[in-house]
């Protein structure tokens, strides 16, 4: 499926996605009708692994076995992200979407400047993110060159998200997934749980990426709540799918 879409996007097709959390290759089985993922104990329970078809472990797609980046077909992976707003995942987090680079074309008739924050009052940017491990460089973030990340990605806004889920003192939250996630995505990536490995992963961001790939484009809304902006009214969101739509619907 996704060399079929970034097939489809080198021939000048164009890719728009408003969601997140991608993160892990499935298999179908039994003509479709049979959807396998073993996630975390993929390298211990599915049949493929350690055979020429490990490429095609159900794992997640930055797995040292199948090293394939997300953000080859859509711009961010989820390795990068991952929540952001629920439990003791950044609970009074930002809920909106900073933008960096407003003169883009994704940003036009909205009046958005350089640090606005749109879809806060919505909550857009909640639940699950995709993002890219990044550097800032005069004020602007740029994505950390990784093999197979295509170079022509340009980090349109974005907002800090988590993969390890905080645990303060005291009353007022319910946690959900603690650690089990963080420690389970190290060892798919690294082949072992560390301190160092989940420290490296611990923080991310979720992001609006735009990127070219041949004669393509793609452009990710990272985020799960998107739609919620859309569903609220907040005119930014609106907009802004307004001109992705427009952009990409044009012949």
């Amino acid at each position: 499926m996704r060399l079929a879409i970034e097939a489809y996007v080198e021939r000048g097709g164009r890719l728009a996605r408003f969601g997140a959390n991608f993160l892990w290759q499935i298999r179908l089985e039994d003509d479709g009708k049979r959807q396998i993922c073993h996630k975390f104990n993929a390298i211990n329970n599915d049949p493929v692994a350690g055979t020429d078809k490990a490429h095609l472990l159900s794992t997640a797609w930055e797995d040292k076995d199948v090293a394939w980046p997300g953000a080859s077909t859509v711009g961010v992976n989820g390795l990068h992200g991952l929540y952001a707003s629920w439990g003791g995942f950044a609970p009074h987090g930002q809920k909106g979407f900073t933008v960096y680079r407003p003169e883009h074309w994704v940003f036009a008739r909205t009046g958005l400047h350089y640090a606005d924050i749109f879809g806060d009052k919505e909550r857009i940017f909640a639940y699950e993110v995709d993002g890219l491990d990044y550097t800032f460089r005069h004020g602007l973030p740029y994505p950390v060159a990784v093999g197979g990340q295509p170079e022509t990605i340009e980090i349109l806004a974005m907002a800090p998200a988590v993969l390890a889920e905080d645990e303060p003192d005291g009353e007022g939250f319910r946690y959900y997934v603690r650690s089990s996630d963080h420690e389970g995505l190290v060892k798919c990536v690294t082949g072992e749980v560390t301190p160092e490995g989940l420290a490296r992963y611990k923080y991310g961001a979720g992001m609006m990426v735009h990127m070219t790939r041949g004669k393509g484009e793609v452009l990710t809304a990272a985020t799960c709540e998107w739609v919620m902006g859309l569903k609220r009214g907040d005119r930014f969101t609106e907009q802004i799918t307004r001109n992705v739509l427009d952009r990409f619907t044009n012949s």
